[in-house]
């Protein structure tokens, strides 16, 4: 889910979406909606937080 995140983040940098669209293309649950799948080079987990409550 990151990658397609960072993907359509890309395109909204890009000029592709509009920063408002973001919302609508999380909220529609389909990748299709979203921007591309980025290669997972370089893409790792810093940290795990959780909270209490």
């Amino acid at each position: 889910m990151v990658r397609v995140i960072v993907g359509t983040l890309i395109d909204v940098g890009r000029g592709r979406v509009e920063p408002e669209h973001m919302e609508t293309i999380l909220c529609k649950k389909d990748r299709n909606a979203a921007g591309p799948t980025i290669p997972p080079n370089g893409l790792f987990l810093v940290e795990v937080e959780y909270r209490n409550g």
